[in-house]
């Protein structure tokens, strides 16, 4: 295996390690847009942690806590960033998908995972 493919693997698994940028990156992967409005994605990505339905953005938004958009645009983001899965513009509020093809096998493999775990608790 490549060294340079080990570390991506690697930078991959780091970053799915948190429930939220696991979410940021469904959204992105099931988005039909290569731009994504960030307030849109605050509305999946909250939703999605909490385990509820989307609603509007405005909506969500009034749900969150100023620390939770603070963590999601000072940190979630930026880190996804970092690792080259999207570009985040600050000054517009918006992400670019950089459509890793790694990114989709690793939500792929979650989603396997998840359902089987919910199946499994199912009595």
């Amino acid at each position: 295996m490549r060294e340079g493919h080990v570390r991506e693997i690697e930078v991959l698994f780091d970053v799915a390690r948190d429930k939220h940028r696991r979410a940021i990156l469904q959204y992105l992967d099931g988005a039909t847009e290569e731009v994504v409005d960030v307030a849109d994605l605050v509305t999946y990505v909250h939703a999605t942690t909490i385990g509820d339905t989307p609603r509007s953005a405005s909506e969500e938004t009034r749900g969150l806590s100023a620390l939770e958009l603070e963590t999601l645009h000072h940190y979630h983001l930026p880190v996804l960033d970092t690792a080259g899965l999207i570009k985040y513009d600050v000054s517009q509020q918006v992400i670019h998908d950089q459509k890793q093809p790694l990114v989709a096998e690793l939500l792929a493999f979650s989603r396997r995972y998840t359902e089987r775990n919910e199946e499994a608790t199912i009595p």
